[in-house]
């Protein structure tokens, strides 16, 4: 996935269908997830939570780096 940082890394913030989040891990190999806290924290949703397979997402362009 080229971005201008390439992969996501811990402390970035990026967005998934708009809604920004920050980085906490990205988990290794070519299925990557990433562990992620929403900024702000969505109402009914855990304050962390899993975004698993996010190269699927990003080639669906639901997710994008936020500068």
């Amino acid at each position: 996935m080229p971005t201008p940082t390439g992969l996501p890394k811990a402390g970035e913030t990026w967005a998934y269908r708009g809604q920004p989040f920050t980085v906490i891990q990205r988990t290794r190999g070519e299925y990557w997830s990433l562990r992620i806290r929403w900024t702000p924290p969505l109402p009914g949703h855990p304050v962390e939570d899993w975004l698993v397979d996010a190269p699927w997402y990003a080639a669906r362009g639901e997710l994008a780096y936020l500068p």
